[in-house]
């Protein structure tokens, strides 16, 4: 698998804006999809919060959703600690394109 392009969503276009690019992907593709989760009140993006409700609201429909992994990386994030974060997680999604 090779990675072609990144995408980064701002807050509020993550609709069709962030999945159009996927949607032209051919059935049967698949891919990785990789995020960050923190409570949003306590930072302004970017990087912007995703957690796996948005990551299912998304993409579930057009493509099979399973995460792979999550991880708490707060303690190896200092500048997220600095800035008042509280959680910090990271997940690993597979996508399979239906």
């Amino acid at each position: 698998m090779t990675v072609q392009h990144w995408w980064h969503c701002l807050p509020n276009c993550a609709g069709s804006i962030c999945t159009r690019p996927y949607a032209r992907l051919p059935a049967g593709c698949g891919g990785l999809l990789i995020t960050l989760d923190y409570p949003q009140a306590e930072k302004a993006g970017p990087p912007f919060a995703v957690d796996a409700a948005e990551v299912h609201a998304l993409f579930d429909g057009q493509w099979q959703v399973q995460q792979l992994e999550q991880r708490d990386i707060l303690e190896q994030e200092p500048r997220f600690r600095a800035e008042g974060v509280t959680a910090l997680t990271t997940a690993v999604y597979r996508l399979q394109r239906c």
